[in-house]
């Protein structure tokens, strides 16, 4: 699906890379096969307006967070089998809890509101709409 998107609202793209040590440690202490490495699903950003932070993914599925807010960074490991094929996490090994007062502590790229959401269907153009007119509207 092709579309014209514009926006001037700028998400900053977390980077959670700085956890992979810390969860293939994790996955690896409750795991016989060899955590080759990990991977955070989804891109997650977010948007700061007037005091809020705004989170979404890149399906453009999320919420203003609450004061005592947190987000689940899902955790998914790429393992090594004994007959040396690599075998991938259907479901999430771990979550990472991040609380509100540290999802700024992550690096972040920014990147444009338009380009964050994927494009794929009316499902998420909808999405980019909505929160087109929510972080526009609330500057």
């Amino acid at each position: 699906m092709k579309t014209n998107r514009q926006s001037n609202v700028m998400i900053k793209e977390l980077d959670f890379s700085g956890l992979e040590a810390e969860m293939m440690s994790e996955i690896q202490a409750s795991e016989k096969r060899k955590v080759m490495k990990v991977n955070f699903g989804r891109k997650m950003g977010y948007a700061e307006k007037n005091g809020d932070i705004w989170v979404l993914d890149e399906d453009g599925c999320g919420n203003k967070l609450a004061a005592n807010g947190f987000i689940e960074v899902a955790v998914y490991g790429e393992y090594l089998q004994e007959d040396g094929k690599t075998a991938h996490d259907f479901m999430p090994a771990r979550k990472r809890i991040v609380n509100k007062d540290d999802i700024s502590s992550f690096p972040t790229k920014e990147v444009n509101l338009a380009d964050f959401i994927r494009t794929f269907g009316s499902r998420l153009e909808s999405n980019f709409m909505e929160w087109k007119k929510i972080l526009e509207n609330n500057a």
